[in-house]
């Protein structure tokens, strides 16, 4: 499918930029093979070689309403698995809370030889937009116990914890999503997804 608006990165590299859907399931399996095992671990925490059939089903269930997705494309490179949109480089998305339609786990993933580009932040700020409008007020947002630097971080930039550890080594924190027009990146919400992006970006 090729489709979406092509944007440029602020090195001048032209991205496309559209809604991922079950089409892309070939090309999601192809970004998380191009992922370091370091990025696999910050994104998925745990140290996979190879996405599951359960995880990839997950990932690709996508109906933009509950499950929204967003992709990134480099079109002047050739894809993976033959897709006219060119390589897949990053994907964004949040999963709206089954028992509370105001809350939605956010995350987002790009691959290595692209971060530090902007593309998280483009990312990040797309899901923010589109969180808004959907009548979604909070985001939720994990990170790993060990990462004792970046919990500090969500706490000063206005991040709640709400679950000291799981079983998993995980931190679980929420951070409200900006109800008004302001300039995204003026909002305790960008602030946090940003950092969380750092990796990604």
């Amino acid at each position: 499918m090729q489709s979406g608006d092509i944007m440029e990165l602020t090195d001048g590299t032209q991205i496309r930029i559209r809604p991922v859907d079950g089409s892309d399931r070939a090309a999601l399996v192809a970004g998380f093979e191009r992922l370091s095992e370091t990025s696999r671990f910050l994104r998925f925490f745990t140290g996979m070689h190879r996405l599951s059939t359960s995880t990839l089903d997950s990932l690709t269930d996508i109906d933009q309403d509950r499950h929204v997705a967003i992709g990134v494309f480099d079109p002047n490179r050739p894809s993976d698995v033959g897709a006219a949109d060119g390589l897949g480089i990053g994907v964004g998305r949040y999963f709206v809370d089954r028992d509370d339609p105001t809350r939605a786990e956010a995350s987002v993933a790009v691959i290595d030889e692209y971060h530090g580009r902007g593309i998280g932040t483009m990312l990040l700020q797309s899901l923010v937009v589109v969180a808004r409008e959907r009548g979604i007020e909070t985001f939720i947002m994990d990170t790993l116990a060990e990462n004792t630097g970046m919990a500090t971080v969500l706490a000063k930039l206005g991040a709640r914890p709400i679950l000291e550890s799981t079983e998993h080594g995980q931190l679980r924190f929420e951070v409200d999503v900006p109800s008004t027009a302001d300039p995204i990146k003026s909002t305790a919400g960008y602030r946090v997804m940003r950092e969380l992006a750092k990796a990604s970006d």
